[in-house]
């Protein structure tokens, strides 16, 4: 057990958010009864990457710490670090960085600057528990698997359908937390950073750190350059579905419009039906250069905007969008929304079993049918 004082816990934060839109890192120090781990300072240290992807913290603040913690009789703890547009779990560099399995590694996700979310891990742990599962449990169960399929398929002379999913959202209202399932699950299997975010959410910021200016802009050039490429596969989903994911991993950075595209083949691959590519347009007809994906939820359509990871009805979502995200759309105060549809890649039923066989992760894993 880690315990933490509000106050060391606030510290953290204002340091975090000082470092925007950079990540910020520390040190936790303090003392050990068995499993019983009180953090009786934190250190503040310098990021030396001055990005916002990753961090390597100051050796010589690092040296600094350790002796201050040695002159006041305390232990290492672990380490902190912020992930400004992350949600708060370990990144893929975060667990292959992860050798000491005696310290405890926190992380502050910013995504949300109303709601902080600050969380520690055993990484290191988290990590040999996952290598032992692949080497040694998957194999067990994927012949165990295929051994009770075998089994009751002759026993009963079962026929299984190719579908991973039958359910159908046809006749049926879409509710909010199944929407909100599919925009985790999009936003889990692309954990990547989004450069129109960026430069919305820290718009000032960003001019005083050139570096990860210049990242921004090599990145969203290379979105626009992938985007102008799956054009002319626009007739070809297959095609267009393969490309716009192996784009999207392989420049590790996507935008609203790659978000909404990967969101509504979510819900395809989920059984939803009812939903659609939409644009966000001003009361007067401006194009604020937003797209979104609406679901039919009966007596209100549910806005899915992944970009900003958040889903709500179509009148909520207004609301929201002209308060707490208003300074990211340039909108004035009580400037409404609408959302305009726009035509999609088409996806038939014959595509759409080839797609899941190269996006599996699009999966929400539970059965999403709905209740009449």
């Amino acid at each position: 057990m880690l315990t933490m004082k509000k106050a060391d816990y606030e510290k953290i934060l204002a340091h975090a958010k000082e470092n925007l839109p950079e990540e910020a890192c520390g040190l936790i120090a303090g003392t050990k009864d068995g499993d019983k781990k009180i953090i009786e300072k934190v250190y503040l240290l310098e990021n030396v990457d001055h990005t916002n992807e990753h961090f390597s913290m100051n050796p010589k603040e690092q040296l600094a710490a350790v002796k201050d913690m040695r002159a006041n009789k305390l232990v290492p703890l672990g380490n902190w670090h912020s992930h400004p547009e992350s949600p708060s779990r370990p990144s893929e560099e975060d667990k292959r960085l992860a050798y000491d399995p005696t310290v405890n590694y926190l992380i502050l996700s910013l995504m949300d600057m109303d709601q902080p979310v600050l969380k520690a891990f055993d990484i290191y742990y988290y990590k040999m528990l996952n290598f032992f599962l692949q080497e040694y449990f998957l194999i067990f169960f994927n012949i165990l698997a295929i051994f009770i399929f075998t089994y009751f398929y002759q026993l009963m002379q079962v026929s299984f359908s190719n579908n991973y999913n039958n359910c159908s959202f046809c006749a049926n209202p879409f509710p909010v937390y199944r929407a909100k399932e599919v925009c985790e699950c999009v936003k889990e299997a692309f954990p990547y950073i989004s450069p129109t975010r960026v430069s919305s959410k820290y718009r000032n910021k960003l001019l005083m750190h050139e570096r990860i200016l210049n990242s921004i802009r090599e990145l969203q050039k290379k979105i626009e350059v992938t985007r102008n490429m799956r054009e002319a596969v626009l007739d070809k989903p297959v095609e267009y579905y393969r490309a716009l994911v192996n784009d999207t991993k392989s420049i590790r950075a996507l935008n609203c419009g790659e978000y909404a595209s990967l969101s509504y083949l979510s819900l395809k691959m989920n059984g939803v039906e009812n939903c659609r590519l939409a644009n966000v347009i001003t009361g007067n007809g401006r194009n604020v250069d937003h797209t979104v994906v609406l679901v039919d939820g009966g007596t209100e359509n549910i806005v899915l905007d992944a970009w900003l990871g958040v889903v709500e009805t179509e009148k909520n979502m207004n609301a929201l969008y002209n308060t707490k995200f208003a300074n990211f759309f340039e909108l004035v105060p009580n400037e409404k929304v609408k959302f305009v549809p726009i035509k999609a890649v088409d996806i038939d039923e014959n595509s759409l079993n080839q797609i899941k066989s190269f996006v599996p992760e699009l999966y929400v894993n539970r059965n999403m049918n709905v209740m009449a």
